[in-house]
């Protein structure tokens, strides 16, 4: 069995849903190597960082405010190595729109590609005769829509009972701030959206781009992009 932790990155033109599926006997290990780092930050550099986000990594800010930027970039990369480290495996969906007509995102996108991510994942179980417990940030997304997405997961198992027979009941969904698995997978949505987005020109920044993509990458073992429907553009 694996648990999947899922966490989205977006801006106003791409959208990245990352799940990262961890054996029940690695979770524990994954996430005291994580707190280890947090205390080793904490100890030697007066970071405490209670969760580690990506985005406040990567822009310096909340706890990692004023912290240099070589720093930044070895924390980040010390996390995914632990995500490596752990044997975990990764499935990414996502929707690109090149010229949007509104800046936000509505609640169907996100509704949208965790019915994706559950093909996939169900996908991936079915091939190798596993199953799949997931696990889904909440912070981003408001009570209703997390109980829009339960329901419509429910119903497709309903309509078609031989559908995600892998993923066992339905999306679980804590804060982020209590699951170093989960503030992982913000870091994985948060680089492959980054990614896409083309946003490091600079040489330097492409580098560790391509370092950071170099320790990750190998893991996918499902990438799907999907349709961007008109309305949503």
């Amino acid at each position: 069995m694996h648990i999947a932790y899922v966490d989205e990155g977006y801006d106003a033109y791409h959208y990245r849903l990352a799940a990262m599926l961890v054996e029940p006997d690695q979770v524990n290990p994954l996430s005291q190597t994580l707190y280890e780092l947090a205390g080793t930050l904490a100890a030697k550099h007066g970071i405490h960082a209670e969760e580690f986000h990506a985005y406040e990594i990567h822009a310096g800010e909340g706890p990692w405010d004023g912290v240099p930027l070589r720093l930044r970039i070895w924390a980040f990369t010390k996390i995914l190595e632990a995500v490596r480290a752990a044997g975990v495996k990764i499935a990414l969906v996502g929707l690109d729109r090149p010229n949007p007509r509104r800046r936000g995102w509505p609640t169907d996108a996100h509704v949208h590609l965790m019915g994706q991510l559950f093909s996939q994942l169900d996908h991936f179980c079915g091939q190798c005769g596993d199953h799949v417990i997931i696990v889904a940030d909440e912070h981003d997304a408001t009570a209703a829509t997390s109980r829009e997405l339960v329901r419509n997961m429910q119903l497709s198992r309903g309509a078609s009972p031989t559908r995600h027979l892998r993923v066992i009941d339905t999306v679980h969904f804590v804060r982020s701030h209590e699951s170093r698995p989960v503030q992982a997978a913000d870091l994985l949505a948060y680089l492959f959206r980054r990614d896409a987005a083309g946003l490091d020109t600079d040489p330097r920044a492409k580098k560790v781009m391509e370092r950071h993509l170099a320790i990750v990458s190998p893991l996918i073992i499902a990438h799907h992009l999907a349709a961007t429907p008109d309305p949503w553009c």
